[in-house]
């Protein structure tokens, strides 16, 4: 009976849940999408070397400090040298096709579970395109607005 009022006042299942319990169901989708990607916690590997593999749309906005583009990794994959590499996006879907390709070319690639969104979920900073910390973040649609408090999104 509630499912169907929720339907009938315009509300699927995905918009009654909390932003967080939005991004919970959106990782553990893609996490079914791609078995073969070790996927990891923010914090969980330390000292690896990030990689935004989001548009430069996107990451003119925020990025996550220290991370370097997936261009620059393409064109410099020395600077993965004795370094674990973690992959981020949105929310991890290009993020883990990037990490299996640099699977098969004999990396240790990861996928960064829940993205950029993750990142904010777990209270990191972030920073904007002259270093300075920002608490924006390119989140590509509605869909993918699911930051926590202290975050805004930049959508389009």
């Amino acid at each position: 009976m509630l499912a169907l009022a929720l339907v009938l006042l315009g509300f699927t299942a995905c918009e009654a849940q909390s932003p967080q319990e939005r991004l919970d169901q959106m990782m553990k989708d893609v996490d079914a999408r791609y078995p073969r990607v070790t996927h990891v916690e923010v914090g969980e590997i330390e000292d690896p070397l990030y990689v935004d593999v989001r548009s430069e749309r996107e990451m003119a906005v925020s990025r996550i400090p220290g991370s370097i583009s997936g261009r620059a990794w393409q064109d410099h994959p020395e600077l993965a040298k004795g370094r674990a590499l973690v992959f981020y996006c949105t929310i991890g879907v290009r993020s883990s096709e990037a990490a299996l390709l640099a699977q098969k070319q004999g990396h240790q690639a990861h996928n960064l579970r829940g993205g950029i969104l993750a990142w904010c979920w777990a209270g990191r900073p972030l920073k904007g395109t002259e270093g300075e910390e920002t608490s924006w973040v390119h989140v590509y649609g509605d869909t993918w607005n699911l930051l926590p408090k202290g975050y805004r999104a930049v959508l389009d």
